[in-house]
């Protein structure tokens, strides 16, 4: 009993010092492939009504990623990895005044190989104004985590500016594809319930009066379970974490103080 016990425990922390160190131990074995980048916020070429946050969704399955800066109109921003999303990085920073901006971003893994995202510019306008809402909650940030086990959604434009209601549309897109255009209910209100197929989606948000379009973005749009996923680094923790568990509790449950085989007395 007390072999195995203190085999198990010995396993749990290997596991435990590996998932300290990693992806560290990865590099080792050779990583060739530079971070991907996913969704970005702000994007180049796109319109938003204020920009007080920066996001980027960067993952490498190798070595891991390392940093992730933004360049925005010429600064450097570090940006700082989300806890509740490992993928995600993020950065708030002084709202951006209206006019013209250029944003780039560099993501570097931890064997020291980096993508970039190329220079280009957006616009902060507010020759449109509103707020969206997906079920009744307002969304307010890109990073902000949209999830239900119900597949049917309703979305929500509200106007919130002195913009004539029959020059603007609202539309919902993915991956380049429109899915919907929202219908208007009421005075500057415009809805639409859509269902989704089971999984992660990246929504992009829309409204336009036919001059400039505005962007809102959500990264991690949930249908059904838990979006963000775990990554190995906690896998292996939790792992690490059962086994000496384990082997504790082997130790604590063992028999103590029964007779030996063929010394017992009647």
């Amino acid at each position: 009993m007390k072999m195995l016990s203190l085999l198990l425990i010995a396993i749990g922390v290997v596991l435990l010092v590996v998932g300290t160190v990693y992806p560290l131990v990865i590099i080792n074995i050779g990583d060739s492939t530079p971070p991907i980048f996913g969704a970005v916020a702000p994007a180049t070429g796109a319109s938003y009504q204020g920009v007080s946050l920066i996001a980027v969704d960067v993952t490498d399955s190798e070595s891991g990623v390392k940093t992730v800066i933004a360049i925005l109109d010429g600064t450097n921003y570090a940006l700082v990895q989300s806890e509740l999303i490992p993928k995600n990085w993020q950065k708030s920073i002084t709202a951006l005044s209206q006019g013209i901006h250029t944003i780039s971003y560099v993501a570097t893994n931890n064997a020291e190989l980096y993508t970039t995202y190329p220079q280009g510019t957006f616009t902060v306008s507010t020759a449109l104004q509103g707020n969206w809402y997906v079920n009744d909650i307002l969304i307010t940030s890109p990073t902000q985590v949209v999830s239900s086990n119900v597949p049917t959604f309703t979305f929500k434009f509200v106007k919130t500016s002195a913009t004539d209601d029959s020059k603007i549309a609202c539309t919902c897109w993915e991956g380049g594809t429109k899915l919907f255009t929202l219908s208007r209910s009421s005075l500057g209100t415009w809805v639409y319930d859509y269902a989704f197929s089971y999984g992660k989606h990246t929504l992009d948000l829309q409204a336009t009066d036919g001059t400039v379009t505005i962007h809102m973005d959500i990264f991690d749009f949930q249908v059904g379970g838990v979006s963000g996923g775990i990554s190995m680094q906690m896998i292996l923790w939790i792992v690490g974490a059962v086994f000496i568990a384990a082997g504790v509790g082997v130790e604590i449950v063992k028999p103590k103080g029964l007779p030996l085989e063929g010394k017992l007395k009647l």
